[in-house]
């Protein structure tokens, strides 16, 4: 879902595939920005969100199997590929790269996914 990626490359995550038309359409996985580790920003991320992935909208986990400790896995199908849970994400991911000691400007983030999502990519 590219308005999830353009988001995420505003907040300063690396893409694990970096070019839009060769990512996949159902799942995006991405490193966090340089002294952010996965795990405390997932955790930073749910306590944002005031609940935890289940019930807060956030649509990030931990990557699986080699990926494991030094990504994330945004889903982004069925009730998760729409805009509300890409700008939920978005914006508590960028929240909590701050909340670690990272810098992030979270505006630009959400900008960047609402500008992708009214462009029509996602429903194209």
């Amino acid at each position: 879902m590219t308005a999830t990626r353009a988001g995420l490359r505003s907040l300063g995550f690396g893409l694990y595939a970096p070019d839009d038309r060769q990512a996949a359409s159902v799942a995006t996985v991405a490193f966090p920005p340089a002294g952010i580790d996965p795990g405390p920003l997932l955790r930073a991320a749910a306590g944002i969100a005031q609940g935890g992935p289940a019930d807060s909208g956030l649509i990030a986990a931990a990557a699986p199997g080699t990926l494991a400790g030094r990504a994330i896995r945004l889903n982004h199908t069925g009730p998760y590929a729409a805009l509300a849970p890409v700008l939920t994400t978005l914006t508590c991911l960028g929240a909590a790269v701050v909340t670690l000691g990272g810098t992030a400007d979270i505006a630009a983030a959400v900008a960047a996914g609402v500008q992708e999502w009214a462009a029509g990519a996602e429903r194209s």
